[in-house]
C-alpha cells in the first residue's frame, strides 16, 4: 500500500511503513519476525498471543474452593473405598492395580486456607503415577479460558488461566506444572 501522491507530506511515498506495522503488532502483544534472503525475497511472520482458549474441563471443589482441570489431563476417577492410603518419604500414595500413585497435594501447592480437613474424599488420577483428592465434582463443561486474567491470581505458575462458572471466577489448573513440581520434590528425597 502506498501513500504516494501529488502532495508532499510526512507520509508521501513511504508505503505503510515498517515502524507503523511493528507498532500495531506490539499494541496487540504480538511479535514480528522477518527473514530475508538475497535474490529470493522477504518472509514476514506475525505472531500474536492467543488469550482465549476453549477447553472441556472438570469443575471440582476442595473445601469451599472451586477449580477447573482440563479433561485431557484426567485419566480416570476412583472412589477411595477399598483403596489403602500410605505415607512415605514421598508423601501420601495409594496402590491402584498394584502400582503406586503419588498424591498431588493441591491444598499445599495452591496454598489454600481450609477451615477443616476437607482436602477431599474422591481421587482423580491425572497421569500414570499421580492423583489428587477432591471433595465434590460438579460437571464436565466446555469453558472459555482467559489467560490474560491470570494476574488476578498473582501469576500463579500452577494456574493456566481463569474462567467463569456460574458467574464466579475460578482458576484452571495446569496439572503438567503441578506434576513436574511434585516430581522435583520426590527426586530431592
Amino acid at each position: 500500500v502506498s501513500t504516494k501522491g501529488n502532495t508532499l507530506d510526512d507520509n508521501a511515498g513511504r508505503g505503510v511503513g515498517a515502524s507503523a506495522i511493528i507498532s500495531g503488532v506490539q499494541q496487540f502483544g504480538g511479535q514480528l519476525e522477518l527473514k530475508s534472503e538475497d535474490n529470493i525475497g522477504t518472509e514476514w511472520n506475525f505472531i500474536f498471543p492467543k488469550t482465549d482458549v476453549f477447553l472441556k474441563c472438570l469443575i471440582f471443589r476442595i473445601g469451599h474452593y472451586q477449580f477447573a482441570v482440563p479433561e485431557k489431563e484426567i485419566s480416570h476417577f476412583r472412589h477411595p473405598s477399598g483403596i489403602d492410603s500410605f505415607e512415605s518419604f514421598y508423601g501420601e500414595f495409594v496402590l491402584l492395580d498394584d502400582k503406586p500413585y503419588y498424591s498431588l497435594d493441591l491444598v499445599n501447592f495452591l496454598e489454600l486456607k481450609l477451615t477443616a480437613a476437607t482436602n477431599g474424599i474422591y481421587l482423580c488420577v491425572v497421569s500414570d503415577r499421580f492423583f489428587f483428592r477432591f471433595s465434590e465434582a460438579h460437571e464436565m463443561v466446555t469453558l472459555k479460558i482467559n489467560r490474560s486474567l491470570n494476574h488476578f491470581l498473582n501469576e500463579n505458575p500452577f494456574v493456566v488461566g481463569v474462567t467463569l462458572y456460574n458467574d464466579k471466577p475460578i482458576a484452571v489448573l495446569n496439572m503438567e506444572k503441578i506434576i513436574n513440581e511434585r516430581k522435583k520434590e520426590v527426586q530431592k528425597i
